[in-house]
Protein backbone atom coordinates (compact mmCIF):
# COMPACT_ATOMS: atom_id res chain seq x y z
CA UNK A 1 0.00 0.00 0.00
CA UNK A 2 1.41 3.36 -1.00
CA UNK A 3 0.69 6.27 1.32
CA UNK A 4 1.42 9.94 0.69
CA UNK A 5 3.60 12.06 2.92
CA UNK A 6 1.34 14.11 5.26
CA UNK A 7 3.82 17.00 5.27
CA UNK A 8 3.32 17.72 1.55
CA UNK A 9 1.00 20.64 0.79
CA UNK A 10 -0.18 19.45 -2.61
CA UNK A 11 -2.79 16.79 -3.25
CA UNK A 12 -5.92 15.83 -1.40
CA UNK A 13 -6.64 15.50 2.30
CA UNK A 14 -4.95 12.41 3.67
CA UNK A 15 -6.20 9.95 6.22
CA UNK A 16 -3.12 7.93 7.15
CA UNK A 17 -4.76 5.58 9.62
CA UNK A 18 -4.42 1.87 8.97
CA UNK A 19 -7.31 0.63 6.89
CA UNK A 20 -9.64 -1.81 8.65
CA UNK A 21 -9.40 -4.37 5.84
CA UNK A 22 -5.61 -4.79 5.96
CA UNK A 23 -4.05 -7.86 7.55
CA UNK A 24 -2.02 -7.53 10.74
CA UNK A 25 1.61 -8.75 10.63
CA UNK A 26 0.69 -11.92 12.54
CA UNK A 27 -1.59 -13.05 9.70
CA UNK A 28 1.15 -12.41 7.14
CA UNK A 29 3.56 -14.53 9.17
CA UNK A 30 0.94 -17.26 9.49
CA UNK A 31 0.37 -17.36 5.73
CA UNK A 32 4.13 -17.45 5.11
CA UNK A 33 4.57 -20.40 7.47
CA UNK A 34 1.59 -22.17 5.88
CA UNK A 35 2.94 -21.81 2.32
CA UNK A 36 6.49 -22.79 3.25
CA UNK A 37 5.14 -25.88 5.03
CA UNK A 38 3.12 -26.78 1.95
CA UNK A 39 6.20 -26.34 -0.25
CA UNK A 40 8.22 -28.55 2.11
CA UNK A 41 5.53 -31.25 2.03
CA UNK A 42 5.42 -31.19 -1.78
CA UNK A 43 9.21 -31.36 -1.95
CA UNK A 44 9.34 -34.29 0.50
CA UNK A 45 6.64 -36.13 -1.48
CA UNK A 46 8.56 -35.55 -4.72
CA UNK A 47 11.75 -36.90 -3.14
CA UNK A 48 9.99 -40.01 -1.84
CA UNK A 49 8.36 -40.71 -5.20
CA UNK A 50 11.59 -40.06 -7.12
CA UNK A 51 13.90 -42.26 -5.05
CA UNK A 52 11.46 -45.03 -4.21
CA UNK A 53 12.67 -48.52 -5.14
CA UNK A 54 10.43 -50.42 -7.53
CA UNK A 55 8.72 -53.48 -6.09
CA UNK A 56 9.69 -56.86 -7.60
Amino acid sequence: MLKLDPTLDMGYARDLDVLPNTLPPERHLGYAVQWFALALAVFATALVLTFRRPRP
